[in-house]
């Protein structure tokens, strides 16, 4: 008898740790008391059974979701990357035109001038 008793502790405790786990307190709370009182029933171990299912799903779920965002950072690093490469190529023309535009402004003031 006190084997099974202890068979059976052992996987209240397993899946008490499991609800505690994903903050289902309210369900742990109701399993304490019955485990307390004697009175564990299947009921309780199905519904923790069910809460753990439920949030393997929800895992699951943000799991692909955190995927699919991994991707769109990707995705946007690389349009960053194109956008500063972009951005340094228009920087080297716009400070090519400002020396080529002084050149000519000192070309034009010294023919000016002679």
């Amino acid at each position: 008898m006190a084997k099974g008793k202890s068979s059976i502790a052992f996987g209240v405790a397993t899946k008490v740790a499991g609800v505690l786990a994903s903050k289902s307190f309210d369900a742990v709370t109701n399993m304490v008391r019955n485990f307390g009182s004697g009175k564990v029933c299947t009921e309780d171990i199905a519904a923790l059974e069910i809460e753990i299912q439920n949030l393997k799903i929800k895992t699951e779920e943000t799991e692909k979701e955190c995927e699919l965002l991994k991707s769109e950072i990707s995705q946007k690093e690389d349009t960053i990357e194109k956008l500063n490469y972009e951005i340094s190529l228009l920087s080297k023309k716009f400070t090519i035109s400002v020396v080529v535009a002084v050149i000519l402004l000192i070309a034009a003031i010294v023919g000016f001038v002679i």
